[in-house]
């Protein structure tokens, strides 16, 4: 078992509501596009449970349509189904793709209509069907293919590892999802390597049966990859030409190159900087760093290092947040003003030759106004959320992929999800002030595997996505619970670092992730249960100097009476009565630092 480790103090800070309305919608939609691309070669036609290998692939594929959301961008490729399989055939049926439903909305219909007409014929060109997958897809955000194949490539070249390569080193937000159907040898490898080439899963089927499981499976996390939400924004390359940013939440994409920012913050308010940063899975860092450097208005540095986040194993794929607040009177920077916040992620020692790949970076502003009296009901001595146990049926979810779409949990129960090797989902759960939560997760059993059950990660987030606890372990199927404290105002007054992240209400987060132990890479779900318990009565709130704009979490507390709206979306004001949400600021040192992000990998 593993915990976050502090080498040099850093600045934590929970952000509150802002007083400007910001406007268009958000940059991304809630649904990545998709392209499923299915084989529909010769060996298709081969027997199978209940007919041949295609009918098998055609009930998966029809299990797939019946379960899409709604506003699923999704489109179907075949290769394979237009030529014959002879020596004559060879130059054509290497360049036989089709794209027979184009990446759309609701089109049901139409995917059902095409997945009956599939033939099983041709060759298998696996490389050539990605690059035509890709051009298929729209340009710009996060993309998705789901590829389903019961053998390698027969058309190299192109080789299909070399075409992942290819895609991934174009810096296109391209992931690609693999599923072996019978498959072993080389055939698995080369799926493998396309998945893993891009930051994708793979996943073994190796029945008609164990398809119509895991096709679903598969398209759903494709469907809810990290979703990146805000207001399109581009920093600029040096403090001078920063633009100017309001209370709202913004998009940018980031490099190794920082990107400055600025926000006017009015005499007596307090600026919220957060800026978060989705990591690529399957690249060849296996350290990534972020970096904050704050500036106040007479143009010095807050702080004498920048705040930093340091990511081990980052090649797996991660979210890394860094946050900062100020005017602090413990700082160089007391008074309000025109500040400038530089977001960089800086190359690790030991890997400077290999290139930060530019990234979706998310922004988030916030301004909190003065209280009339932020004194708040005193903390009592004992303030832990004790952990629960919650007997009893579980009730299904599906976790979302991002902080954006993270599903909101009723409150205390107990929930079970199935992730596959490498998926990292999101929950949260609204608290109230006076109120803590506390969850313990288990995993398995895991089809198909033998030796150790699932390598889990499980994190306990702060309403403002900062990591206040987190665990790890690939020995047991039974992590430790993760407690927090009750939510009060006074809190972020306390001696202890972790109880001052829980002085605000509002929505906090649950994050799993199924690394995989033995045999998870050849792509085995993982079931696993959440056991939830709310626990606190509760209490009165601050007052603040005015009624201001609000949350854009989407929850707000109004007196005793806890109101949760999924509003998620950029563009909605943010509003908070003046009896509701307060702020929290920690300053752990004035010289900010870094905090390594260590989970170990045991078995």
């Amino acid at each position: 078992m593993s915990r976050w480790v502090v080498v040099v103090a850093v600045i934590l800070t929970v952000l509150a509501g802002g007083p400007v309305s910001v406007g268009p919608a958000s940059a991304e939609a809630a649904s990545n596009p998709l392209m499923v691309v299915v084989d529909s070669s010769g060996s298709m036609a081969e027997t199978d449970t209940g007919g041949t290998r295609l009918d098998s692939a055609k009930r998966a594929l029809g299990a797939f349509v019946d379960r899409l959301p709604a506003g699923a961008r999704v489109g179907l490729g075949a290769y394979g189904t237009g030529t014959g399989s002879g020596p004559e055939d060879h130059a054509a049926g290497c360049r036989d793709h089709r794209q027979l439903v184009a990446v759309g909305e609701g089109d049901t219909a139409g995917l059902r209509s095409a997945i009956d007409g599939l033939q099983p014929r041709g060759y298998t060109p696996i490389g050539y069907a990605l690059r035509q997958a890709a051009a298929a897809l729209p340009a710009g955000g996060e993309r998705g293919i789901v590829l389903v194949s019961d053998g390698e490539d027969t058309c190299a070249p192109p080789e299909p590892c070399a075409v992942a390569k290819e895609l991934a080193g174009q810096g296109i937000r391209l992931r690609v999802h693999t599923i072996g159907f019978r498959v072993s040898g080389v055939a698995r490898d080369q799926l493998s390597c396309i998945a893993n080439a891009t930051g994708g899963t793979y996943a073994d089927a190796e029945d008609g049966v164990a398809l119509e499981r895991v096709l679903p499976r598969t398209v759903a996390k494709a469907l809810r990859s990290y979703q990146v939400r805000g207001i399109p924004v581009d920093g600029s390359a040096t403090p001078a030409g920063a633009p100017v940013l309001t209370a709202g939440s913004y998009v940018d994409d980031i490099d190794s190159e920082a990107r400055h920012y600025a926000v006017d913050v009015p005499d007596g308010w307090r600026v919220y900087f957060s800026a978060t940063v989705i990591l690529p899975a399957g690249n060849n860092l296996g350290v990534e760093m972020l970096s904050l450097a704050p500036t106040g208005p007479d143009g010095r540095p807050c702080t004498t290092s920048p705040i930093g986040e340091v990511i081990a194993g980052a090649d797996k794929g991660a979210v890394a947040t860094v946050t900062a607040a100020f005017p602090d009177a413990g700082t160089a920077c007391k008074a309000s003003g025109r500040f400038t916040f530089a977001v960089s992620r800086p190359h690790p020692d030991g890997y400077r030759d290999i290139p930060v790949l530019n990234r979706p970076l998310e922004i988030q502003v916030r301004l909190e106004p003065p209280t009339l009296d932020d004194s708040g009901p005193a903390v009592p001595a004992n303030n832990r959320a004790g952990f629960v146990e919650q007997p009893g049926p579980s009730v299904s979810v599906v976790g979302g992929g991002s902080f954006a779409d993270a599903t909101a949990l009723p409150g205390s129960g107990r929930y079970t999800d199935t992730l596959l090797a490498g998926e990292r989902v999101f929950f949260k759960v609204a608290l109230d002030w006076g109120q803590g939560v506390s969850y313990r997760l288990s995993a398995g059993p895991c089809s198909g595997v033998t030796g150790i059950e699932a390598q889990l990660d499980d994190s306990l987030r702060t309403k403002y996505r900062l990591t206040a606890q987190s665990a790890t372990d690939g020995q047991t199927r039974v992590l430790d619970p993760l407690e927090s404290p009750r939510v009060f105002y006074r809190n972020r007054d306390s001696g202890n670092a972790a109880t001052k992240l829980w002085s605000m209400p509002g929505w906090y987060y649950l994050e799993v992730f199924v690394t995989g132990g033995t045999g998870h890479q050849r792509g085995t779900t993982t079931p696993v249960t959440l056991e939830v318990s709310v626990s606190g009565d509760r209490i009165s709130t601050p007052r603040y100097a005015r009624d201001v704009t609000a949350d854009p979490e989407g929850s707000v507390t109004a007196g005793s009476a806890f109101i949760a709206t999924n509003t998620g979306e950029s563009g909605s004001s943010w509003v908070l009565t003046g009896t509701a949400i307060g702020a929290f600021v920690l300053i752990a040192a004035t010289s900010g630092g870094w905090l390594i992000h260590r989970r170990s990998r045991r078995g």
